[in-house]
């Protein structure tokens, strides 16, 4: 069967949660994006492969950039018309000065969709450095993907994986800031 583009994301993980709702939406930008709100946490995987005609039967073919971003939009969007949020907070997308790192160009490209939904559905968002969510998940601005995952313990949370962390730990971090 081969999929829409509209086609939800598949949710990887999903706890539920009984947070005071602050109409707060935490996510850490990739092609498997994690989220938190007051309802819960998990991660929204946004890849999509599909089968290329020449390609022999049982190949696919590589992901598709430009569908992974539409069902973004289309998710984000479904969401601010569900549940209203009045702010959304992402880790701030940068490039990596490092031989041993790519950057993370789907981060650039889903910021710029998501800064274009805020925009126009007048929600305020706020962007912290990837340093300051570390330091303050772990008190280690250094921390690596373990360490955010293991200090998650705080929220009565085992993330399945570093992107859900990464969004629990903006979301507390926004209340925080925000003394919500």
């Amino acid at each position: 069967m081969e999929e829409k583009p509209f086609d939800e994301p598949e949710v990887k993980t999903e706890h539920k949660a009984k947070r005071p709702d602050h109409k707060i939406l935490a996510l850490d930008l990739a092609t498997i994006t994690g989220y938190c709100d007051a309802h819960g946490s998990g991660s929204w995987n946004f890849t999509t492969l599909v089968k290329k005609p020449k390609d022999p039967p049982k190949r696919l073919g590589k992901q598709t950039n430009g569908k992974k971003l539409v069902r973004f939009e289309t998710r984000i969007s479904a969401y601010i018309e569900e549940y209203k949020p009045k702010m959304i907070v992402i880790e701030k997308a940068f490039i990596y000065h490092s031989k041993d790192r790519k950057p993370n160009f789907t981060a650039f490209e889903m910021a710029g969709i998501l800064k274009l939904l805020c925009e126009a559905n007048g929600i305020f968002l706020v962007e912290y450095h990837v340093q300051h969510i570390k330091k303050f998940g772990t008190g280690n601005g250094m921390a690596n993907k373990e360490m955010m995952m293991d200090c998650c313990a705080r929220y009565r949370v085992k993330p399945v994986d570093s992107n859900e962390a990464d969004a629990l730990h903006l979301y507390h971090l926004a209340v925080s800031d925000f003394r919500l």
